[in-house]
Order: structure tokens, then sequence, then C-alpha cells
């Protein structure tokens, strides 16, 4: 099952914290978000467009999408944190990330 359909059939946007309400609902209304099970496609996809609390909603997300998907069991892959990660990767290697302002000065690349 994609991200998106797990959102779309599971999850709506009255969760505790904004940034994932926001999340949820970027995730499924937009009309152009991967259908797709490969994290780092979907990070590709988003990584420009979204702040750190969004960005942190977003690995959240995907960690409770990966749980639920494996049973309610924690997903025993380190491959998985890996492409949870490539987000924040993607953000500070990128000069013309929109928000690189927020990110902290020991990780980001472009200070």
């Amino acid at each position: 099952m994609t991200l998106k359909h797990f959102v779309n059939a599971n999850l709506k946007a009255n969760q505790e914290d904004k940034y994932t309400n926001a999340i949820i609902e970027l995730i499924g209304k937009d009309v152009h978000f991967p259908e797709t099970e490969d994290i780092k496609q979907m990070a590709s996809y988003l990584y420009k467009s979204i702040d750190q609390n969004h960005t942190q909603a977003f690995q959240k997300l995907l960690l409770f999408w990966k749980f639920v998907e494996n049973n309610n069991q924690q997903p025993t892959e380190m491959g998985l944190l890996d492409e949870v990660n490539y987000i924040i990767i993607l953000q500070t290697n990128d000069t013309n990330y929109n928000y690189a302002h927020q990110i902290p000065a020991h990780i980001n690349n472009r200070r």
C-alpha cells in the first residue's frame, strides 16, 4: 500500500500536532504526490516545499506507515532509517532549499 493510499484510507487531519495534520492534508489532497512505496521518490518530491517542522512530521508519518504495514511490529531493517532521513540529505545539500536558514549550522552544508 502506498503512503498516499494509507493516508487517505486510515488517517484524518485531526492529530494533536499541527504539522502532522498539514502533511496528512498535503499528501491526501496533492494530485501530484507520488503514488509509490519509494520513500526516496516521495522525499524528492516534497523536500523543497516543506520546512523542518513539516519534514519531521513527514518522517514520523513514514515510520508510522511502515510500522502499520509491518503488522504493528517495529521494522528491523536499518536501511529504513537511511530512507527516512534521505529528505534531510536533500535539504542540507540543495543550495536552493527554501528553508535553509532553519537548518542548524553544524549540519548545514551551505555555511
